[in-house]
């Protein structure tokens, strides 16, 4: 499966937005540490988007940096 709409990204955006801030809220992990655990690409990654049911969508690990990449640039400034 892919992502072949701009509502089809947004969903998946806010979706993956959503098990962030459920990460970095509930077990209290600083964004920085979360994307030096979660690079794009990494096993770690992989795992995460596969127990979140997101690993067949071509493109999440994109979603997922990006993100990530957001979320730490906001805690540096």
């Amino acid at each position: 499966m892919s992502i072949k709409s701009r509502e089809d990204a947004n969903k998946y955006y806010n979706q993956i937005n959503k098990l962030v801030d459920e990460y970095t809220d509930n077990h209290k992990i600083r964004p920085s540490r979360l994307g030096k655990y979660l690079k794009p690409g990494s096993d770690r990654s992989k795992r995460f988007l596969k127990r979140n049911n997101l690993s067949d969508v071509v493109g999440t690990d994109r979603i997922l940096g990006d993100i990530i990449e957001d979320r730490v640039n906001m805690e540096s400034d």
